[in-house]
């Protein structure tokens, strides 16, 4: 979340909880698909273009997660362990 926030484009893997949404923000990649995870990281580095067009998506993704989403999230789960 750090790196989207900063508007860099991310590369990581679907185990991680991501927010990323694959080819938008970054790219999600099988985390023992080392070769994958290489030619998104070329893919990057070769088209400026593309990699600060999902800078700026992962930057404001990145930004829709703020107090006023966490607050709502919190609140539903306290919502459905409460039983409403």
């Amino acid at each position: 979340m750090e790196a989207m926030t900063a508007g860099l484009p991310v590369v990581c893997s679907p185990n991680t909880g991501s927010v990323v949404r694959d080819g938008v923000d970054g790219f999600l990649v099988a985390y023992d698909d080392t070769e994958r995870a290489a030619d998104c990281l070329l893919q990057l580095a070769r088209d400026p273009g593309r990699r600060l067009a999902m800078g700026r998506s992962a930057a404001a993704r990145a930004a829709s997660f703020d107090l006023d989403y966490y607050s709502g999230a919190l609140a539903a789960v306290l919502e459905r362990l409460r039983g409403g």
